[in-house]
């Protein structure tokens, strides 16, 4: 298959699981460059570089030897970022940094740089510009405070001046 073939394909994918093409293209392109035979470092296979014991969760009853398969790959990968998606309300930053750190990881606070620069990654190359509540939501920054309490004290502020100013 063709790049152009196979990011066809990702998008149908996409489309199918009701997840937003762009970004599927750019976390596909991310995890394999488009290469259905990619392997990775930790046992990853095919186009969405799913792990081997992430795979019998996402395709259960087909055998992992199967990864290779764009149309097996992509339904697994369909499969687990739909179960993340759902499991993080349709932040598609929180679902990206759980795909590539791990849901137990980002569930306890500990989801490392690596996936936090992931996700952003992917949803820049989306042409997103920003996916605020995503972000927001994702581990406290050095200073121990997420975006949305800073917002949330810079809102009040700007409530008591408002209505001082009456």
């Amino acid at each position: 298959m063709s790049k152009t073939e196979i990011q066809n394909l990702v998008v149908d994918y996409a489309n199918g699981y009701g997840i937003d093409p762009a970004v599927a293209v750019a976390q596909i392109q991310r995890e394999s460059g488009f290469n259905p035979n990619a392997v990775g470092h930790d046992g990853e296979r095919g186009l969405a570089q799913i792990l081997p014991n992430t795979w019998p969760q996402a395709l259960p009853g087909v055998s992992f030897a199967a990864a290779f398969d764009p149309d097996y790959n992509l339904t697994a990968w369909g499969n687990y970022m739909l179960w993340l998606l759902n499991r993080y309300d349709w932040n598609y930053s929180k679902a990206l940094m759980a795909y590539n750190g791990g849901p137990g990881n980002l569930d306890h606070g500990t989801v490392s740089r690596a996936a936090r620069n992931y996700a952003k990654t992917i949803i820049a190359n989306a042409g997103w510009q920003t996916d605020m509540p995503a972000i927001a939501d994702s581990p406290e920054d050095e200073s121990g405070l997420s975006i949305w309490a800073v917002a949330g004290i810079l809102g009040a502020v700007l409530a008591v001046a408002f209505l001082r100013g009456k």
